[in-house]
Parts: C-alpha cells; structure tokens; sequence
C-alpha cells in the first residue's frame, strides 16, 4: 500500500538517537503491513492472516503506539494514525476476527476504539467543518488511550478491573470517549479509597500526569480536574510513601517548567508555591530526595522569568525565606547550586540588603566553601547573600579571613564580590567594635590582592582599606596599618594631581 503522505520527514524529538521507535517511521511501516495483507473480498485465507498480523500487532504495542501518535504536532503522522486505526478496527469487528479463538482481549479492544471512534465523531462534530485538518488530542487523553489499550491487553495488569470499568460505564452517546479536554480518571485515581489496589491507582494517575504533560496546552486539562492543588496537599502528609512523594515533585515539576506563564502565575502568585517550599524544606530532615530540589530550582527559574514588576517585593522576600531551610539540608553539590540560583535571582532583582533575619551564618557560609573549595561561583554568591544579623566578632573576623584566602587562591573576577562583603562587615558599627590589632591580619590579606583588585574593583578596594585601618587603633604600631595608610596616600595624591 502506498501511502498519500510522507511521515519520515518530521524531525525525530524523542529521548535518545535510536530512530527504531520513532512513531514516524513505525506507525506507517504498520499501514503498509497491514495494507498489504488486507482484503475486500472476503477470501478467508488472507482476512485470517490479515487478522492473526493485527493481533500480533496489538499483543507487541503497536495499537498503544498508533494512539498515542494522535497527539503530534504532524498531521502527516496524525493521518497515518488514523489510517492504522481504520485497519486494526476492521481487523477486530470482521468474522475472521470474533471466530479467532487465541484473541481473548479482542472485545475490550473492539470496545475501546468503538469509544474513540464515537468519540471522534462527536467532537468533530463541534469543530469548524471550513477547517480541514487531520483532529489532534490532547498528550494526556492521547497517552491515556494508549496506556488502556496496554492494559486491556494483559487481564492480569493491577490496573485492567479500573480501566475496563471506566469504559463500560460510559453513557452519554452510545460509549462515546469524552475526556476529550481533560486529564483522564485523574481525580478519581489519585484520591482513591478502593480496597483492592489503591496505591497503584495512585502511582498509574501521576504516571499518566509525568509522562504526558508537554506543553502549556495541557495545562487546561491539568487545572480541570484540579491536580495542582490535589499534589500540593498530598505532599505535606507525613506518611506518604518516599517512591510516591518523588512521582509528586516530578509531576509538579514537568507542570511548572512546561505549563510556562499560566502554570507558574497559577502556583506561584495564587498558591504561594515558594513560601509552601519554605515550609516543605524546613521539614525534610537531612537529606532531602534530588527530586524536591529540582523541584525548588524549576520554581525559582520560571518565577524570575514571569514574575512581574509589580510582585518584586514579594518574590525577594519569598527567595530570602528560601535559605535558611536551604542550609538545614546538609550541603551537597545540588544544594550549593540551588543556593548560587537563589543569591544570584536576588542580585538580579537589585536586592542590596546586606543584613537579613532570614539570612545565612557564617558557619553555614563556611560549610558551604569547605563543600565546593573551587569554585568560582559559590565564592561570590556567599559573598552576596543576605547574612543572620546576629555575627559575633570572631565569627565576623574568620569569615573575612575565609573569603580572602579563597579570594586569592581562585580569583576569577571575585575580589569585587569579596572586597564588597570584608568592607560590608568591617564598616558595620553594629558588628565592628574596637578589636585592636586583630584586624591586621585582616588587612595583611586584602593587601595581598592588590594587583588584581586595582585592575578590576579600584573604588571598593581602597574604601575596604580605608575602613580596617580605621579598625586599627594608630597607637597599636601595626607595619600593615602603616603600609595601608601609606597606599591611601599616594592614591590621594594622584588624584590631587589629575
């Protein structure tokens, strides 16, 4: 048979470089196996090969593959789709077909695409008859059909009774599918109470809801059954299993990071996400699953892409909230990054605070360089988040210390970062008292970075000197004082003579 459309031009956007399961290339080569075979006339030989070929077909996934392919944004593959339905439908509703005794699923399939195909026809009914293309599904109903016609294959499946259930409870236009426009059996799987298989009713609803959530398009279909809502409550009891929670997070994260703008205003501006993270992470102990994480860096991402002038104020205080529960989680690499995007989201929102109730301490300042000692990026977040207002000076005077060694070990453009934060400390009154001489060593370290902080950050050096001398008591005889006051002097003089 050949086909009037080409579907292997359409560029393959799976996972992987295997083309082998590329629905453009597999769902036509099924149109012309089983083209090939089919016959009108009614010969028995070849409407039962053609038959026996079908149900091969169906027990290898081949119907499951055709339906999802429904959902494409190529109508090319949508009309192969289609046509392999045709096919399989003729298979399953001919004579060859009901005497075939070895095809024991054939009625729950036969039920099946009876459904689809009313329900087809019914909702094209409702669409513009002056529009010719192919019908497109939406992902979820899409992949949803195609996970029942899995599952009605196999009777031994936990999840056969349900399905098969939900299909032949369908009233409305003789067995119609109507879940045209909205996430399939989701409310009823995910909240329910049966005493044969609740959980795995569970993990099928959030499966589907993962593996089926493309594009803000479906976002309607998700907001519809209220699913948003649903996880975010579920996630905050405490006996939930640890496999269940991270199906949760994952689902969540597809919605929010694909849903785009409707999604995060949805969960950011009307469900306070950031501020129920807070709470989330304050609770989860000390080693929190990977899942919530990204979870927590998708939320953060798609709030600075979306949020408007207006919400600022609240997405700064909300971001600050964020790392204190972030610190309590025990430092890993994944944290560490999650903390640089908090601080540098902060930065890009012209946050200067420097002093935060909500802020880190310095041994949680510590822990995080001693965690990543090479890296450039961490050096410069610590040096520009918000700090706890509660520093004592010994605290304050091993910070400092901290900062400028790894200052001049790594550079990388740091030193404005870490000059900005030793001259925010040291010209603090609220933090500085008179210490003596303790502060030379102090300015013993950001004279060492001379040469590269005239090059780079000029002003904010020398008012960073000027400030630990000022520390310094003139009384105390220090070399370092002497020589730092004898480098602000030639400064000044330079510039008295420009």
């Amino acid at each position: 048979i050949e086909l009037p459309f080409n579907c292997l031009d359409d560029i393959w956007r799976g996972k992987g470089i295997d083309r082998r399961y590329d629905p453009a290339f597999l769902v036509p080569q099924i149109v012309t196996g089983l083209g090939d075979i089919f016959t009108e006339d009614g010969n028995t030989e070849s409407t039962t090969a053609f038959v026996q070929f079908a149900q091969r077909l169906c027990d290898r996934g081949a119907l499951s593959l055709t339906l999802a392919s429904l959902c494409s944004i190529s109508g090319s593959l949508r009309k192969a789709a289609f046509a392999a339905l045709y096919l399989f439908h003729r298979a399953i509703d001919s004579k060859a077909g009901k005497s075939h005794a070895t095809w024991r699923d054939r009625p729950q399939l036969r039920m099946l695409l009876n459904s689809i195909q009313r329900g087809s026809v019914f909702r094209n009914g409702l669409l513009d008859p002056k529009k010719s293309e192919t019908p497109k599904l939406h992902p979820p109903s899409a992949l949803f059909l195609a996970k029942a016609a899995f599952i009605l294959s196999k009777p031994g499946d936990p999840m056969y009774t349900v399905i098969n259930k939900y299909f032949l409870k369908i009233n409305q236009a003789h067995g119609a599918y109507h879940d045209m426009t909205r996430l399939p059996l989701f409310a009823s799987l995910f909240c329910s109470h049966s005493q044969d298989s609740p959980y795995n009713e569970r993990i099928f609803a959030l499966k589907l809801l993962r593996d089926s959530f493309f594009d803000a398009g479906s976002f309607s279909m998700v907001t519809n059954c209220n699913a948003p809502d649903l996880l975010l409550t579920k996630l905050i009891q405490n006996r939930l299993d640890e496999s269940e929670r991270i199906l949760i997070l994952q689902a969540l994260t597809c919605v929010l990071k694909l849903g785009d703008y409707y999604a995060t205003r949805n969960l950011l501006a009307r469900a306070g996400l950031l501020s129920f993270l807070c709470v989330l992470l304050a609770n989860q102990g000390e080693r929190p699953n990977s899942a919530l994480l990204d979870f927590v860096k998708v939320s953060v991402e798609q709030g600075m892409k979306y949020t408007r002038n207006t919400d600022q104020d609240q997405l700064k205080q909300e971001l600050i909230n964020l790392l204190e529960p972030l610190m309590t989680l025990g430092i890993n690499s994944q944290i560490c990054d999650l903390f640089c995007l908090v601080v540098e989201s902060l930065s890009k929102l012209d946050y200067t605070e420097f002093l935060s109730s909500c802020g880190i301490s310095v041994c949680h300042s510590l822990t995080l360089l001693a965690s990543s000692p090479k890296s450039v990026r961490l050096l410069k977040a610590v040096c520009s988040a918000p700090m706890k207002n509660e520093i004592i000076w010994e605290d304050q005077l091993q910070f400092c210390q901290t900062i400028l060694q790894y200052m001049l070990r790594l550079g990388g453009f740091s030193e404005q970062f870490v000059f900005n934060r030793v001259y925010q400390l040291v010209a603090d009154n609220r933090l500085s008292p008179q210490m003596g001489g303790k502060w030379s060593t102090i300015l013993q370290l950001v004279l060492a970075g001379h040469t590269n902080a005239v090059t780079n950050c000029q002003q904010i050096y020398y008012k960073c000197i000027k400030a630990l001398i000022l520390q310094i008591p003139k009384d105390n005889n220090d070399n370092w004082r002497h020589l730092g006051a004898r480098l602000l002097n030639q400064v000044e003089a330079k510039h008295e003579e420009k």
